[in-house]
């Protein structure tokens, strides 16, 4: 199994409740407050791990910094509790080792995540921060879980919601599937753009009508 295998990979096992965010290391995407919520999950949820895929650039090493320095008072051991991988070329295939996924960004950061969507594709809840167009795509309760930005207590509030529950899991990841699929498909794109052309020619004046005089 794809999931088994993943988590292999990482060295967790399959049974180990984790939350998964894709994300590059930057103050943008929240990562300070994602790890202040898994701590606070982690007094529910002992066993839980995250793991975060995402690039750590040079330009934000000291905010790195602070996230580790942060890490070890609260406990955290990298490596243990707290995963990250790096970059990584394979999204859809680390997706499957998630348990949820987790989008912490800031206000005014984000448009609308494709990661949600592709995470929403692979039949995997959300909780994510209402910014940029995440309401528009996390059916809040329905789909995942959208919660205000920078509020940790909410963040790890929804995230044990969902993990306690094995059955409000499979059923928001199924509607999130089915989402993705009915209104945020390529095909359904497509459709949505061409409709969205014909309707602007159609309104446009053809060259050869001549504008009504008017006196």
């Amino acid at each position: 199994e794809l999931r088994a295998a993943v988590r292999r990979q990482w060295g967790i096992a399959d049974g180990v409740p984790v939350i998964g965010s894709v994300a590059n290391i930057n103050p943008q995407k929240g990562i300070a407050m994602l790890i202040e919520a898994f701590d606070r999950l982690r007094r529910e949820i002992p066993e839980a791990c995250l793991v975060v895929v995402g690039a750590e650039y040079a330009t934000h090493r000291a905010y790195s910094g602070e996230l580790r320095r942060r890490m070890t008072e609260l406990g955290l051991e990298e490596g243990v509790a707290v995963r990250f991988l790096g970059a990584r070329s394979d999204i859809e295939r680390q997706l499957q080792g998630f348990d949820l996924l987790a989008l912490a960004s800031v206000p005014r950061s984000e448009g609308v995540p494709t990661v949600i969507l592709e995470a929403m594709s692979c039949g995997l809840p959300v909780v994510a921060t209402d910014v940029g167009g995440v309401a528009e795509v996390v059916e809040d309760g329905v789909t995942g879980y959208v919660v205000s930005p920078l509020d940790d207590e909410a963040f790890a509030d929804a995230a044990a919601r969902i993990l306690r529950d094995p059955e409000r899991r499979a059923e928001m990841g199924l509607a999130g599937r089915e989402r993705a699929v009915e209104r945020f498909s390529v095909a359904r794109c497509t459709d949505t753009h061409a409709g969205a052309y014909a309707l602007a020619l159609a309104s446009k004046t053809h060259p050869d009508e001549k504008r009504a005089w008017r006196g």
